[in-house]
């Protein structure tokens, strides 16, 4: 046999070899495609049963299934502006885990983020002596007492200075520098544009403690002389008098001497709430190391002018693994919020972390994890216009726990309110607008109920 022969043959081997292979490969991708088809076969059922009980406005069935692999959502801009406005965003899915407190959960998503360092002893002291811990939140309700009466007592302060009005801040207030200069608080008043906002500051402070949500800074109610404010602001910082120019058009002044007279002079002496020279005010203990929700690391995507971010709380909408503990967090404080009656907050507005640095940190630092302060709350007390409890696009069925369980227990909020609340201030605010707050508890845990016939206990309560 010649050797053009033997190559010949020896090819036609090879290639038979390889065919062989080919097929064998074939025949197996085949097998696993089959499988794969007969998993999503059993699978599907129970999940398309729950879409279109979804979509046809009827009862959902809990679901019992893993949900689908979640997809990344697409990057939102951050606006100023927090219009319930809605665009349709695409889903992304979320993936079920099991129940976690909020600090394990900061643990777990933002050890790497942020500058963690030890707490300065000196400042234990400090919480030990004032009783104002500027850095512990949750705030312990058992130093309340000690702060409040350290924080009303005004031979401990140093003096008091405006703050600067700014687009998001838009109302008279101060700055308190008491004597030990590692304590601070914010002074708001009574005002034409803002009446209630001193007593609202209070009252919510004191109905966080009945609520045991403890994320309030402690808040005091004092009564200061009229004097003694208009001095500070007359002898404060021109810095700290500059005016938003929209806000002084506004007004109808073109000086802040002007405003603060019109705005807050004329009008308490006008409303008769002015006694013994003195005005009520509320004093709130300024925390360390504060900054804007959307600022921090436990920031969620957010959409310019759309009120999207709601549908997170919406089961049917579910979120990416690391933005779990921040959509929980909103969760609490949309409750906290129409229990209170408070339609002034949103991702981008009145919302604040404590930690979770990304620029501009400020020192001291705040030790350990992050966490989150409910502060600016001088709109409470009144009916809750935009909140996902009552919204309709993006029904919210998902609510922190421990809130819930709490509230289930809470039939005498008004007497709690009446026993602890500054008798001024619950007169100013109302026995009917407290009782309101009570209504709406009630309002909560119907909604939640609701929420457990659709969906499995732990998607509503995780």
């Amino acid at each position: 046999m010649s050797r053009t022969i033997r190559i010949g043959f020896a090819l036609i081997l090879l290639f038979c070899l390889l065919m062989f292979d080919v097929a064998n490969t074939l025949q197996q991708k085949t097998k696993q495609n089959a499988k794969d088809r007969i998993h999503s076969h059993i699978q599907k059922p129970q999940q398309k049963a729950t879409t279109e009980a979804t979509v046809g406005g009827q009862k959902v069935h809990k679901k019992k299934t893993k949900p689908p692999k979640k997809r990344t959502p697409e990057p939102e801009i951050e606006s100023d502006d927090d219009s319930m406005d809605t665009e349709k965003p695409k889903e992304h899915q979320q993936t079920p885990t099991k129940s976690l407190s909020t600090i394990e959960r900061m643990l777990r998503e933002t050890t790497d983020k942020t500058r963690w360092v030890d707490l300065d002893e000196s400042y234990t002291d400090l919480a030990e002596k004032t009783g104002c811990d500027i850095f512990t939140v949750p705030f312990e309700a058992a130093s309340d007492k000690k702060c409040i009466k350290y924080l009303s007592d005004m031979d401990n302060w140093d003096h008091i200075e405006p703050m600067k009005q700014v687009f998001d801040q838009r109302t008279i207030k101060f700055k308190i520098r008491f004597n030990d200069d590692r304590i601070s608080a914010i002074v708001k008043v009574p005002q034409r544009s803002f009446p209630a906002e001193a007593m609202s500051e209070v009252g919510a402070y004191h109905a966080d403690r009945v609520l045991q949500v403890n994320r309030i800074p402690p808040t005091a109610w004092v009564k200061v002389p009229v004097k003694r404010i208009v001095d500070a602001a007359l002898h404060g910082s021109s810095k700290n008098k500059k005016m938003v120019d929209k806000f002084a058009k506004e007004a109808g002044v073109t000086t802040y001497e002007q405003w603060l007279d019109q705005d807050f002079v004329k009008y308490v002496h006008g409303k008769g709430l002015v006694s013994d020279e003195s005005v009520g005010v509320s004093v709130q203990l300024f925390v360390a190391d504060v900054r804007r929700f959307l600022d921090s690391t436990l920031s969620i995507p957010y959409k310019a002018h759309n009120g999207s971010w709601a549908r997170w709380l919406d089961p049917n909408h579910p979120f990416e693994e690391g933005i779990r503990t921040s959509i929980y967090h909103l969760s609490e404080l949309a409750t906290f919020d129409y229990i209170l009656g408070n339609s002034d907050r949103s991702p981008n507005k009145n919302n604040f972390v404590v930690g979770a640095c990304v620029n501009k940190c400020k020192d001291p630092p705040h030790p350990g994890p992050p966490s989150f302060v409910h502060i600016d709350n001088g709109m409470c007390f009144y009916t809750p216009q935009r909140n996902p409890i009552n919204g309709k696009e993006w029904p919210m069925c998902i609510f922190q726990k421990d809130i819930i369980s709490h509230i289930r227990t809470l039939t005498d909020f008004d007497d709690q309110m009446k026993k602890r609340t500054p008798k001024e201030v619950y007169n100013l605010i109302s026995s009917s607008k407290v009782k309101a707050c009570q209504k709406r508890i009630s309002q909560v845990l119907s909604k939640v109920d609701q929420c457990l016939e659709k969906f499995d206990e732990s998607i509503v309560l995780p």
